[in-house]
Parts: C-alpha cells; sequence; structure tokens
C-alpha cells in the first residue's frame, strides 16, 4: 500500500515539474495567440484607471492598470499596472495601440511591451531553459545507465 501511495504522489510530482511551465506558458501567451488570431489593431487614448485584483484580499497589496478607448468606444484595461495610482494618472491622454477583438470585448488588450509581451517572453525563457535543463539531465541518465551494463 505504501507503495502506490509513493508512486502516485511520485507521478504527481514529476507531472507537476513537466506540465507546470508549460501551463504558465500557455496562460501568459494566450493574450498574444487572441491578439494575431481575432483581434484588429487601432489607437487608442489612455482615459482612466482600474484596479488591478490583489491575491491576498487586502487593499495594501492593490495596484492600478490604465484603461484605454478608441474613436468607436471599444474599451481595453490594462494588466500591468503600478503600485501607485499617480504613475497611472500620469497616463492620461496618451496614445496606445489597442487590440480590439471581433469575438468578444473581454479580449480586448492594450498592446505595449509590458501589457502584452513580458510575461510570456520570460515565460518562454523559462520553460526553454528548464526543459533543456531535463532533456540534458535525462540523457546522461540514459547514458550512464547504458555504460554500466
Amino acid at each position: 500500500m505504501s507503495n502506490i501511495i509513493g508512486y502516485t504522489i511520485g507521478i504527481l510530482f514529476v507531472i507537476g515539474i513537466v506540465a507546470g511551465p508549460a501551463a504558465g506558458n500557455y496562460f501568459f501567451s494566450r493574450n498574444i495567440y487572441y491578439a494575431f488570431v481575432d483581434a484588429k489593431s487601432v489607437e487608442g487614448e489612455i482615459y482612466d484607471c482600474h484596479v488591478l485584483k490583489s491575491r491576498s484580499g487586502s487593499t495594501i497589496n492593490r495596484s492600478w492598470a490604465p484603461v484605454a478607448k478608441d474613436v468607436d468606444g471599444n474599451i481595453a484595461k490594462g494588466s500591468f499596472g503600478w503600485k501607485k495610482k499617480k504613475k497611472c494618472t500620469e497616463m492620461f491622454g496618451d496614445k496606445v495601440t489597442m487590440t480590439v477583438s471581433s469575438i468578444s470585448k473581454d479580449r480586448n488588450q492594450i498592446n505595449t511591451f509590458f501589457q502584452l509581451w513580458f510575461m510570456p517572453l520570460i515565460m518562454n525563457s523559462i520553460c526553454i531553459i528548464l526543459y533543456g535543463a531535463m532533456i540534458k539531465g535525462f540523457l546522461k541518465k540514459k547514458r550512464k545507465k547504458s555504460r554500466k551494463r
């Protein structure tokens, strides 16, 4: 019975190590996919700030992100914010490029480096390094086993 529990925990651990970065990569890269597949690029202007949800539920950890609007009235909320509202309000009136979805208004987004490209770039780098290290370690272990025989 203890072998079954041990193997189950081991398998779940391996699945988490292998699937974890891929899930994170999907989570952060899906916005880029939506931007290329079903969105058009339009000019917008930042006119407001909104509060990004705090994971802890405390108002101390909240951050402020910009909200942009184009001439057709489409609204895009930013996903990257600042701790101080002043930094967000200083952006009022700035012209930005927005990706406006033809399928769902929830997929509208501000097309800036930090809003759309920064986190996918970081996650892709982590995945390449982590999966490269896993493959290298697996091949090293496989060569070691073949030498013993």
